[in-house]
């Protein structure tokens, strides 16, 4: 197995509020290559140079590999709230947010916001947390879609 590039994306984490849901996005700070000595060696550096620094996500990708080998990719994290928000970091493009609305017995979404995000931020685990009126919320990355509904939250 050759040795190739490695690319180590650095993101903080941040709390926002956006129309009733709160929740943690990413920000890009920092995106290093470096020369791969060992791949695992990489990451348990990478993973104690983070130890006590909070609100941190750190992406070790290898790079360069040949045809047919498996890329291998690290997440660390230093986040304290451990929701998935999606499975891997991803980009996110827009969050759609359902409200409900009381009709008797149940209750019935009373259409989707959407909102877009321009500027690069990302979604991976952290907190979430819905006024009394969101039942769900979706958020469409450049790596898929994710459904997040109230009764997910209640644990």
């Amino acid at each position: 197995m050759g040795k190739g590039g490695v690319v180590i994306r650095v993101f903080g984490a941040e709390t926002q509020r956006l129309r009733g849901v709160t929740l943690t996005l990413l920000r890009p700070e920092k995106e290093l290559e470096v020369e791969a000595k060992d791949f695992y060696e990489l990451v348990a550096d990478m993973r104690e140079r983070y130890r006590n620094t909070p609100n941190k996500v750190i992406v070790v990708a290898e790079t360069g590999r040949a045809p047919g080998e498996a890329e291998r990719t690290a997440t660390i994290s230093t986040l304290e709230h451990s929701f998935l928000l999606f499975p891997e970091p991803a980009r996110l493009k827009a969050i759609y947010i359902a409200r409900g609305m009381d009709s008797g017995i149940k209750r019935e979404l009373s259409g989707l916001e959407r909102i877009e995000f321009r500027e690069p931020v990302y979604v991976y685990q952290g907190s979430i947390d819905f006024e009394e009126d969101v039942e769900l919320v979706i958020l469409e990355t450049e790596r898929g879609v994710k459904v997040i509904s109230r009764h997910m939250l209640k644990r």
